[in-house]
């Protein structure tokens, strides 16, 4: 009877083990929208969490003025439409002139808006790894600014045999010896590029103090007989 029972309890009957890397979650490369010369680079923060501070900030002595300019510009032209456009006394084309002037004020002034923003480079609730610029040097669009991670959770990435990915969503995931941490969020049923004969496979976790730490992934089919 007792061996009876043993045989319908839960058994792990198959198990293997992979080794992967504690990354942060997310990785950003922020990059410029406009061109100029870096005026100010805020060393102090890297390797620390971003609180709303300017990372990066580029010439924006002409793009603020041409943002106070458009939007001078806009809330007159919007002004004066507003005033006209239900006036008998203006003709259709009147009013249809007065609207154009609007609308090419509108995005005039969000054009500027953007580009004057855009000048300046914040960062909130990312971990700053690396800033990739100088105080006077010039940066075009695309230029590279710096590198931030989002350290509020934690992924981990292995590379399983075809044998290990079949079922996968069904079996146990145990990294470090602890059941349930990690979840998978994404499952690449076709062969990795690089690892040919693999399946790429991406945990993810709770935030961790100390990252890149190489961790032991253990993978287990619970079944019952």
């Amino acid at each position: 009877m007792k061996f009876f029972l043993f045989l319908l309890l839960p058994v792990f009957l198959f198990s293997a083990e992979y080794y992967g890397k504690v990354e942060p979650f997310k990785k950003y490369t922020i990059t410029s929208k406009t061109s100029g010369k870096v005026v100010s680079v805020n060393d102090s923060i890297k390797g620390k969490i971003a609180g709303g501070e300017v990372i990066v900030q580029i010439d924006d002595e002409v793009s603020k003025v041409d943002y106070e300019v458009a939007k001078e510009t806009y809330e007159i032209r919007k002004g004066q439409y507003n005033r006209i456009k239900n006036l008998r006394t203006k003709t259709k084309t009147e009013k249809d002139l007065e609207k154009i002037n609007y609308l090419n004020g509108k995005k005039a002034y969000i054009t500027a808006k953007d580009t004057y923003e855009a000048k300046i480079l914040r960062a909130k609730d990312l971990y700053i790894y690396d800033i990739l610029v100088e105080k006077g040097g010039y940066v075009n669009f695309g230029t590279p600014l710096f590198e931030a991670y989002d350290t509020s959770k934690s992924r981990i990435t292995i590379y399983l045999t075809r044998e290990d990915m079949e079922g996968i969503q069904d079996k146990i995931i145990i990294v470090n010896g602890k059941e349930g941490e990690y979840q998978i969020e994404q499952v690449l049923n076709v062969a990795d590029k690089k690892f040919v004969s693999s399946y790429k496979l991406e945990l993810v976790g709770p935030s961790v103090k100390r990252f890149s730490d190489v961790v032991k992934v253990e993978i287990k089919e619970n079944e019952a007989e």
